[in-house]
């Protein structure tokens, strides 16, 4: 929209020390009563191609907009890999605990085992140690 022409300055006819009465004051507002309804405005006119350029303007926006949206779909890719990443560390991670925990069950069943012999050799020491001393006592006779 263009901006409003300013309406004409008049020039003042009296001295300003002139009193005004109230007929000069009917006359002065009848003059811009007449001045605002006769005033017509100016046609609005548009630049050629400004339809065109509008349809642009619109264009770059979108072209913007959908920028942004591909950039957002791409840090969604980069999102999707890391929890594939974490996917197939976590399944390494539970067979990596499952080896551990088997390994630890080895480990306890074998120190059970060694204890089981330990306590075989020691009971089989007694035992030839009895052995040996009662058959040194009858040999002592």
């Amino acid at each position: 929209m263009t901006e409003p022409t300013p309406l004409p300055r008049r020039q003042p006819q009296h001295d300003l020390k002139h009193n005004y009465d109230d007929h000069d004051a009917h006359d002065i507002e009848h003059e811009i009563e007449h001045a605002i309804r006769n005033r017509v405005p100016a046609p609005i006119s548009m630049p050629r191609g400004f339809e065109e350029l509008g349809k642009m303007s619109g264009e770059a926006v979108l072209a913007q907009y959908e920028a942004a949206a591909k950039s957002v779909e791409e840090m969604g890719d980069v999102v999707k890999n890391a929890v594939k990443q974490l996917s197939e560390s976590l399944i390494q991670c539970d067979a990596d605990l499952k080896f551990i925990a088997e390994t630890a069950n080895a480990i306890r069943d074998k120190g059970l085992q060694s204890q089981e012999l330990v306590q075989k050799m020691s009971d089989m020491s007694r035992a030839i140690r009895d052995t040996c001393l009662e058959f040194k006592r009858k040999v002592d006779v």
